[in-house]
């Protein structure tokens, strides 16, 4: 039983909360037990969708055999066994069989690496067992499991409202509602009610929209509402990504040029005399060796290995488009909080009436201690007792034990608001136990403030308690706590406390304001937002996240690979210009620029802004927006961080979209293209890298492969036009195909990056993969190994003594290796082989060597050397061909080392333009 509602059907929505509790046999508070949970998971399997059908071996090796390349080899199989040619037949099937075996262990191999992708990706959620609350994989929620949602998740479950606070959930994917529907924790009437209409219970893939809440699951996996029409979603096919695409168009100009090359060896063969018979088979199988049929295979495998160790990297692929475009990226557009700085908040010091007191310890140990100076923060005064009492209470973060530490969940400012309070005494349990919350204002960006509305249980009194940032809180401020009074808050003491915020801000921290506000009980059913004003102010809060020791240095890496950075956050501009001149990007606080002061501009000021501004400060989300929309105006390829609900439109206007792996919400997360596991700006850099390591080792083995067909195109070509003997029968072209191309190509795909490529320009993303230059090295180097092989082949037949055997042996032998050879000058277009190393790829030593180990066999091995009509060689034989293969060696070196000089002598030109 796959994920089934508990026991039977049952409508939840009439029923009151006390009665489901009851039903499904849970707590509101406590949760389900751990013990009770397991058997649960046992009895109603894990909560998952129905997924698509999984490819089979079976299934894989139809799709091979289904090849149009591979029927082609069928077909000539079919015709030589026609014909009494029963070796080539027994030699091309072997060949029909080996490819195949390959092309199916290299699709599983790609399938199995993606799956495991995914399951890395997989999400969480937060839930209550034995009166804790735990974070666990969202396939181990069961019936009965009380979830906490909260603003930017996504509901993992179906199930029922038990609390909530403003809370709202968009669930378009499965009513059309574009709006989000308020919800409520009431019991409905009617039973038959559409999904938009039960208002009172919440769907899995819906979003929080704002506000949170608890909830008791009812359904879970294929009994969900979405697992219901989850069937629809497995029926679609993946999209193919741009490269995919592009490397398609690629393969049908190839089919037809290499089909065109063919017919003509062909006709030039049958008008000179060879056996028409022959001259077909030859162009058949010569097409067939030479069209890159696994390109598209090749490919794939590299994007997959290249996911795979991005994820290791802590990068989480999501898009796999977006491993293409990582590689083009020209602006980093990144959040302070975590991803350039450590992302553990801790409050150092705070500001109440006039004095500074600071904090000790640690991000998530309530141990520290309170200093005024260097003497023991003792007593407390009221203002400070009511003061600790807003940085509990006007929280939604929670603090727990385990084991000999200290665990945080929450929002990082919030969890050190609530740090602040435990280390003056104040348990969020004991303070609860008197106060109880009434209603909220959640913190919106607009307002840029929070309040929450308590009764005090002691006194039946009501208390609105506010925090926010402090040019904020300081205008809805009428009066300040001072020394157990309440006095008018003048324009001075605003003026003292602006310079106090504007010193602790220079100093890197960012800055909240608290305060609160006594009300009457007539005020009890009224909103917070209402309630915003004539506040009394307590005191500030200077909260610290220091600079990651890496981000400096990554910054540097971006600038040296003409990858812009722009630090954006909504921290005060002086907070923003301390963070980045420690980072590098600044070195005046005139270089911020304010979001007030963009909000003003027109497109074209706001255009030139971004180019002379790499800081910038109080950027609402909507005017991250706006940023990406210039950027991406001006020609710049972006990448954007972010981590909240109202970050998602920017995450997913930006060309990569990045979201935070710890301090993401699930919606940030489900817009982007790439999750951070540990939400660190290094781990960009690292993937920028990876990405385009991964697109210039596709190109790579592409000019490996084409190079290589190219020079057995032209060897056939050369000889029939030049009245030579065939220097290659059919079955050796297949043998060959099989010896040089899969080994090499597979190991170019894995490449380690180059020692400059992140001193290189950024790549454009449309720039084609079959470019002017590339097409011309394919020629050149085509060129080359033709007039080398058909070199040795001709001076092999000029010896009187020699056999026509010998001689193809020595051309196939020097072709094998001078192919080999040029796997090596396919690792880096421009650096010298001896600058990359000749061993900086394991993996490539290890395919040259199966390479070269397969060409000995089919040569000394009796039964294979009579199959493939070679015969053996003697030493002086390999020392002329191996030293004459070398040759690309030197050719490609002096190629490179011309397009150094002439890229020098290009920057040099820019450098003085």
């Amino acid at each position: 039983m796959n994920g089934t509602s508990l026991i039977q059907p049952q409508h939840f929505h009439t029923q009151e909360v006390s009665y489901v509790l009851r039903s499904l046999k849970t707590h509101a508070e406590d949760g389900l037990a751990e013990t009770e949970a397991k058997k649960r998971l046992s009895y109603f399997g894990s909560n998952v969708l129905p997924s698509g059908k999984k490819l089979t071996l079976l299934h894989l090796t139809l799709k091979q055999l289904k090849d149009f390349m591979i029927l082609i080899l069928i077909l000539v199989a079919a015709i030589s066994y026609v014909t009494h040619d029963l070796k080539d037949a027994v030699v091309i099937l072997a060949v029909v069989i080996i490819n195949t075996i390959l092309g199916v262990i290299q699709e599983y191999k790609a399938e199995k690496t993606i799956e495991s992708l995914k399951m890395t990706a997989s999400a969480k959620a937060k839930i209550i067992r034995d009166g804790k609350i735990k974070i666990i994989p969202a396939s181990q929620i069961v019936p009965g499991d009380v979830l906490i949602i909260e603003e930017g998740d996504v509901i993992q479950a179906d199930g029922r409202i038990l609390e909530l606070v403003n809370l709202s959930t968009q669930e378009s994917f499965l009513t059309g509602e574009s709006l989000p529907i308020e919800k409520t924790k009431e019991a409905l009437k009617y039973k038959q009610l559409a999904i938009a209409d039960r208002k009172n219970c919440v769907f899995r893939g819906a979003s929080v929209a704002s506000g949170h809440g608890k909830v008791v699951v009812t359904a879970t996996g294929a009994e969900t509402e979405l697992g219901k029409i989850a069937h629809l979603i497995t029926e679609i096919k993946d999209k193919p990504t741009p490269l995919e695409i592009k490397l398609k168009v690629l393969g049908k100009n190839l089919v037809l040029l290499t089909i065109t090359l063919c017919l003509l060896v062909a006709t030039i063969g049958i008008l000179r005399g060879i056996p028409t018979l022959m001259m077909l088979k030859i162009a058949i199988v010569l097409g067939v060796a030479c069209i890159p049929e696994g390109l598209i295979a090749v490919v794939a495998i590299a994007l997959a290995l290249g996911v795979q160790r991005m994820a290791k990297k802590n990068a989480i692929i999501r898009r796999l488009p977006a491993v293409e475009a990582l590689g083009a990226v020209t602006t980093i557009c990144s959040d302070k909080t975590g991803t350039l700085t450590e992302g553990q908040m801790m409050a150092q010091a705070i500001f109440v009436n006039q004095q500074e007191i600071s904090v000790t310890g640690n991000a998530t140990d309530p141990q520290g201690k309170l200093f005024i100076g260097t003497e023991p923060l003792e007593p407390l005064s009221d203002e400070l007792q009511k003061f600790f009492a807003v940085c509990t209470l006007c929280n939604n973060a929670t603090l727990q034990a385990k084991g000999n530490t200290w665990e945080a969940f929450g929002d990082p400012t919030e969890t050190a608001l609530l740090v602040l309070g435990a280390k003056a005494g104040f348990s969020q349990e004991k303070l609860e136990e008197r106060f109880g919350q009434i209603s909220e204002a959640p913190f919106d960006s607009k307002r840029k403030c929070m309040s929450k509305l308590f009764e005090d249980r002691n006194t039946k009194s009501f208390v609105l308690l506010t925090k926010g940032a402090p040019e904020k809180i300081l205008k809805l401020c009428s009066h300040e706590q001072h020394g157990g009074q309440l006095l008018p808050i003048t324009e001075e003491i605003k003026k003292q406390l602006a310079d106090k915020i504007e010193k602790l801000a220079a100093k890197g921290f960012r800055i909240l304001a608290l305060a609160y506000r006594a009300l009457d009980p007539t005020m009890r059913a009224v909103s917070p937002l209402q309630l915003e004003k004539n506040l009394n102010f307590l005191g500030l809060v200077a909260i610290a996240d220091p600079i990651r020791q890496e981000a400096r240095h990554s910054i540097r890496i971006c600038h040296e690979a003409g990858i812009r950075t722009l630090l954006i956050t909504g921290d005060h501009p002086q907070t923003a210009a301390h963070i980045g001149a420690q980072l590098g990007m600044i070195s005046a606080a005139n270089q911020v620029l304010n979001g007030t002061q963009l909000d003003t501009m027109t497109p074209l000021e706001f255009d030139r802004a971004l180019l002379h501004h790499s800081v910038l400060a109080r950027i609402s989300p909507h005017l991250k927006l706006k940023i990406i929309e210039s950027l991406k105006r001006q020609g710049q390829i972006v990448a954007m961080t972010g981590d909240g609900v109202n970050d998602a439109p920017a995450i997913k206007r930006a060309n990569v979209g990045i979201a935070m792996g710890k301090t993401g919400t699930d919606v940030a997360k489900q817009a982007a293209d790439i999750v951070l596991a540990d939400d660190n700006f290094s781990t960009i850099v690292a993937a920028i890298e990876e990405g385009r390591t991964i697109y210039n080792n596709i190109v790579k083995f592409i000019r490996y492969l084409l190079s290589c067909n190219m020079g057995e195109i032209l060897i056939m070509f050369f000889a029939t036009l030049f009245a030579l003997p065939l220097p290659l029968i059919p079955i050796q072209i297949l043998w060959m195909n099989l010896v040089t191309d899969t080994p090499p190509a597979l190991a170019l795909g894995v490449d380690p990056a180059s020692q400059d490529m992140m001193k290189q320009s950024p790549r454009h993303p449309k720039e084609a993969i079959f470019s002017k230059p590339l097409i011309c090295d394919i020629l050149l180097n085509g060129l080359l190994m033709s007039a080398i092989v058909l070199g040795l082949f001709w001076v092999e037949l000029r010896d009187p003594v020699t056999t026509i055997e010998k001689a193809r042996t020595i051309a196939f032998s020097s072709l094998v290796m001078v192919q080999l050879f040029h796997a090596f000058n396919c690792q880096n277009k421009v650096l010298s082989l001896f600058k990359t190393g000749i061993l900086s790829n394991p993996a490539l030593i290890i395919a040259v060597l199966v390479s070269i180990s397969l060409l000995l066999l089919g040569m000394y091995v009796p039964w294979l050397q009579r199959m493939f009509e070679l015969t053996s060689l003697q030493p002086w034989d390999w020392i002329q061909l191996t030293v004459a293969s070398m040759l690309i060696l030197v050719f490609v070196e002096i190629q490179k080392f011309w397009m150094r000089r002439r890229n020098k002598a290009t920057d040099l030109d820019q450098k003085v333009n």
